[in-house]
């Protein structure tokens, strides 16, 4: 994770700049059909919106010295999770859009007008990045509930329009185990050594 507020700024335009060039080019329609997990990637853009706007507001809170607002649970985060879903589902794909743009807009300000982050809890940074990973790693682990179970998804960003998903596993607890990411990391080693064949 970046350790200070250009390279911070740089990750962060760097992530969105990868996953708009991932959905570039896809139709309406396709932006809008339901994937397995029921959310479209209209869904999943609306989400990232919501979530942006709050670790706006956070950047800003922990700036100005006070505490986070949003520690939550793992089942309050998927209970907001559900709900800002709900919420947002039926928003048309163009305010989605809009959505999406503004609220990196709000993010990317209060990240550059947030003192350094240096000073800044560690705890913060966890809240300012989507699919946060672990230092170093180049790993991002969506995560979605179903059925009462925590479900994550490793992957990495590649070039072109392609995310690579590495493993899938249910979470049972706070952390990512430290077995699940060895086999993340293997299996994105073995497909970089593949890429440059």
């Amino acid at each position: 994770m970046a350790e200070d507020r250009d390279a911070l700024l740089q990750h962060y335009r760097q992530m969105r700049d990868e996953l708009l060039a991932a959905i570039n080019g896809l139709s309406d329609e396709l932006m809008t059909e339901p994937s397995l997990d029921g959310w479209s990637v209209k869904d999943h853009l609306a989400h990232l919106a919501l979530w942006d706007d709050i670790r706006a507001g956070e950047v800003a809170r922990v700036s100005a010295g006070h505490d986070s607002a949003w520690r939550m649970t793992g089942e309050q985060d998927a209970a907001y999770n559900e709900l800002g879903y709900a919420l947002r589902r039926d928003l048309p794909l163009d305010q989605v859009r809009w959505e999406l743009a503004a609220s990196r807009k709000r993010l990317l300000g209060a990240i550059a007008s947030a003192t350094p982050l240096t000073s800044l809890p560690s705890l913060a940074l966890r809240h300012i990045l989507p699919w946060s990973s672990p230092p170093g790693s180049k790993l991002y682990e969506p995560r979605w509930k179903a059925k009462d179970k925590q479900h994550r998804v490793a992957y990495v960003a590649s070039s072109g329009r392609k995310f690579v998903l590495l493993h899938g596993f249910v979470k049972k607890s706070q952390r990512t185990p430290r077995q699940e990411l060895h086999v993340a990391r293997a299996r994105r080693q073995d497909y970089e050594r593949r890429q440059v064949k």
